[in-house]
């Protein structure tokens, strides 16, 4: 009978980014509206691993955002967004960098009163 070992590892990982990015918003008509973000900042990521030794990251990062909007006038301040960002950065682990994205899609409701 073979011997099946199963290796097991937990990852803990903690990511955190602070930014500020110009916006452009291009209306189209009275209901719909498309923007776009380019920005930098800074940020922090924690990894911790079970079975290695964990790694932490700071540094810089930039971002890149697409994103739409509308907000009919017949529902009074509703509005509806989708967003779609991206950020870059560089963690460093040993003598080693790797370059990694991570990006975010978001559906939000605003009401603007």
């Amino acid at each position: 009978m073979p011997l099946c070992v199963k290796l097991v590892s937990t990852t803990d990982e903690s990511f955190e980014a602070l930014y500020l990015a110009g916006v452009g918003i291009l209306p189209l008509g009275e209901a719909w509206q498309l923007h776009a973000k380019l920005g930098g900042g800074s940020l922090k990521l924690d990894q911790k691993f079970s079975n290695q030794s964990g790694s932490d990251s700071d540094g810089g990062t930039w971002m890149i955002g697409v994103g739409g909007q509308w907000a009919p006038v017949s529902l009074n301040g509703l509005a509806f967004n989708l967003n779609l960002e991206s950020y870059s950065y560089t963690v460093e682990q040993l003598d080693d960098d790797y370059n990694q994205s991570l990006a975010m899609l978001s559906l939000s409701v605003q009401y603007t009163f």
